[in-house]
C-alpha cells in the first residue's frame, strides 16, 4: 500500500496544501491545553518527513526546515541514530541545527500505521547543545524526558536556548 493511502487512512483530516514550493499535508491536533500542527512531506515512495509544532507553528519556519531537509540525502541519514546538521537560521529564529530523528527512534504513527511508522522521519529545529549527531534513541528520549530542569521541547518553535534550569 502506498504511503499516501496509508496517510489518508491514518489521518483522514490531513489536508494537502502548498507551502511555497513544497507540496505537503497538514493536520492539527487540538486539545483544550495545546494545538499541535504537523506538516508531512512525502520525499519519495519510501520516506516521509514530519515537522511538528506545539502552539508556535509558523509557515516561514516550516518552509525553511523543509528547504533544509530537501538538501539532505535521505540515504545518508543514520537509520538508528540522530542526524544533526548545522544551519544558519534567518531572523528571528536563533536555532543552529536541524535534527532528523529516524523512524526507528521516532515511531510517529505508532498504533495507527506500521507502514507510516517505518517510513516517517521527524525533523526539529534545535540549538547546537540540544542533541549530538549520532545520538541513539536512549539519549534522545533522555533529553525529551529530563526532570532535572534541562528538558528540551523541540516542538516549541518559540523556545530559547536553555542557559539555566527551568522546570516546565
Amino acid at each position: 500500500m502506498s504511503l499516501l493511502r496509508e496517510l489518508k487512512k491514518a489521518r483522514p483530516d490531513a489536508i494537502r496544501l502548498k507551502l511555497d514550493s513544497h507540496s505537503v499535508y497538514r493536520f492539527d491536533d487540538v486539545t483544550p491545553a495545546h494545538t499541535h500542527v504537523s506538516i508531512l512531506k512525502l520525499r519519495n515512495p519510501k520516506w516521509i518527513v514530519q515537522l511538528t509544532s506545539r502552539d508556535s507553528y509558523c509557515d516561514d519556519l516550516a518552509i525553511f526546515l523543509l528547504e533544509q531537509i530537501d538538501r539532505l540525502k535521505m540515504n545518508n541519514l543514520y537509520p538508528d541514530r540522530l542526524s544533526v546538521t548545522n544551519v544558519t537560521y534567518p531572523a528571528p529564529w536563533k536555532f543552529e541545527t536541524v535534527v532528523v530523528v529516524p523512524p526507528l527512534i521516532w515511531n510517529g504513527f505508532k498504533n495507527k500505521s506500521a507502514a507510516l511508522t517505518a517510513a516517517t522521519f521527524w525533523a526539529v529545529p534545535a540549538f547546537a547543545s540540544d542533541f549530538l549527531d549520532g545520538n541513539d534513541g536512549k539519549a534522545f528520549r533522555h533529553q525529551l524526558c529530563r526532570k532535572d530542569g534541562w528538558r528540551i521541547h523541540p516542538i516549541d518553535w518559540n523556545r530559547e536556548r536553555k542557559t539555566s534550569k527551568k522546570y516546565d
